[in-house]
């Protein structure tokens, strides 16, 4: 488990990682593409995908999306917790 504090709020956030070595090498990276769907959108049609998450770096969001999250979350794609999201690119 690690405990670090969010540069965004200022906010104390933890982070478990259950993974191997040899597991984080394999599924790390994207995964999906940029410009698919928003993982986070609620209404039809969902925008396409600008915005990955920081730690697991999964495409996720769109823009309006992202500023939702911005503080941090937990990842759709995998579940893994992140502090931030940066721009696919």
């Amino acid at each position: 488990v690690f405990v670090f504090r969010n540069p965004v709020n200022g906010c104390l956030a933890a982070m478990s990682t259950t993974q191997t070595p040899q597991q984080s090498a394999a599924t790390s990276g994207p995964v999906g593409t940029a410009g698919g769907d928003c993982l986070y959108c609620k209404t039809e049609p969902k925008a396409a995908i600008e915005f990955e998450t920081d730690s697991c770096r999964h495409p996720a969001a769109c823009k309006k999306c992202a500023m939702k999250v911005a503080s941090g979350g937990k990842c759709k794609t995998c579940g893994t917790l992140f502090a931030s999201m940066r721009r696919v690119g």
